[in-house]
């Protein structure tokens, strides 16, 4: 991945904080994911492969916005998880009530098996989960951070109550998910494109790298490979290569590699 410009990313400082509480936790963060954790723009997409670690990342990355910026601060602060629906959130729920509670942060939780679910760490810092399909909803109190689980599947609509929600107070945007096929869901269709500029175009299809370096938005490629947990081997993994040869180059690509490509099937008139 290319790298942060120093405006654009967390000072030393604070990385070594950050990289103490990954420590802490037990989260292994391997060069492209402290590229993406890092980041300190006001919109971040992170396109994610199957099994790559989106939710762990996004989690991570709101975590530590939780626990250094407002936690340790003794600041409240309110961020939410809005997924295409409640279930898609609780991934990433769960994640950050596991971590505080062993942290002896968590406060309070209420997590029923459907609707949204709430958590409280000490010093009054909430998180709640959101659903895409209640976007009218996302229209109360405004947030300090959004993260949007499986973004490939929310809509357009919902990524403008979003945005809208979060000029406020300037809330950053954590945007993560699989590239879905979106030939046939025109709403879900502002996630690639929004890749693709912010990946540099075609210049992705040969670097998967960050390519904006503008204070406003980033991407990041976080192909399969990336989670050695599951593919000790990386990118030379034997199922990855399996996984080459059983998908068609337009799935590989998508679904593994995590690379914006074009349509599946094109249409000429």
């Amino acid at each position: 991945m290319v790298a942060l410009p120093l405006e654009n990313k967390s000072s030393p400082a604070r990385w070594l904080k950050i990289a103490k509480l990954a420590e802490v936790l037990g989260i292994q963060l391997s060069d492209g994911l402290r590229s993406i954790v890092e980041s300190r723009t006001r919109e971040t997409i992170v396109i994610g492969g199957w099994r790559a670690g989106k939710s762990t990342v996004l989690a991570f990355t709101m975590f530590a916005e939780m626990f250094l910026d407002y936690v340790l601060q003794g600041r409240p602060g309110l961020f939410w998880l809005v997924g295409p629906d409640y279930a898609q959130t609780n991934e990433e729920f769960r994640y950050v009530s596991e971590w505080g509670r062993k942290l002896g942060l968590l406060e309070e939780i209420s997590a029923p098996l459907e609707g949204s679910r709430m958590l409280k760490l000490r010093g009054g810092v909430v998180l709640e989960t959101k659903s895409g399909q209640h976007s009218e909803r996302l229209g109360s109190v405004a947030p300090e951070c959004i993260g949007v689980c499986e973004a490939g599947q929310v809509s357009d609509e919902v990524r403008t109550m979003i945005i809208g929600r979060a000029a406020e107070k300037r809330a950053r945007i954590l945007y993560a998910g699989t590239l879905e096929d979106d030939e046939g869901h025109q709403q879900w269709a502002w996630y690639q494109e929004l890749a693709l500029v912010w990946l540099g175009g075609a210049e992705c299809n040969q670097t998967g790298a960050r390519h904006d370096c503008s204070m406003e938005h980033s991407a990041f490629s976080l192909p399969t490979w990336e989670n050695t947990a599951v593919f000790p081997d990386g990118e030379g993994d034997a199922e990855i290569d399996r996984l080459r040869q059983v998908f068609d180059p337009y799935t590989f690509a998508r679904r593994i590699a995590a690379i914006p490509t074009g349509v599946q099937f094109a249409v000429y008139p």
